[in-house]
């Protein structure tokens, strides 16, 4: 938790540091890159999911944050952070079968909150997906 994204990596940050100029997404990795696993908050995490880096580290934090919220939100909307999880491919969940199944038991113990809730219809959709299909 004390080692920064560069180093779970093992590379430093490759090129020229990005500016307002560059995107969205190459200036918020740079300023991943260089931040502790320890201090990563949702919607870090969520972004580092989106993006496919580093899985096998982001999703046991990620599942805390669901333990905690399954509806948690990073920057966009209540359950962007399901939603990036399950957005996950399945050869991922295939070769992460006890992640797999702490996040289907954590949306079992958490149906009724996503049932009840207003997030995206999109996000309950691929909760049944999830649970469903795999």
């Amino acid at each position: 938790m004390n080692k920064t994204i560069s180093q779970l990596l093992h590379h430093e940050w490759v090129g020229p540091t990005p500016t307002h100029d560059d995107s969205f997404i190459q200036q918020n990795l740079y300023r991943l890159y260089h931040t502790k696993v320890a201090d990563l908050d949702i919607e870090d995490v969520r972004f580092l999911i989106n993006q496919e880096i580093l899985l096998d580290d982001m999703m046991p934090i990620a599942l805390g944050y669901l333990r905690m919220n399954i509806l948690a939100e990073g920057d966009f909307y209540e359950g962007d952070l399901l939603n990036a999880v399950l957005s996950v491919s399945n050869i991922f969940w295939e070769n992460h079968l006890e992640l797999k199944m702490s996040l289907k038991n954590i949306i079992n113990e958490n149906l009724g909150v996503i049932e009840s809730s207003d997030i995206p219809r999109k996000v309950i959709r691929n909760t049944e997906n999830f649970l469903f299909d795999s």
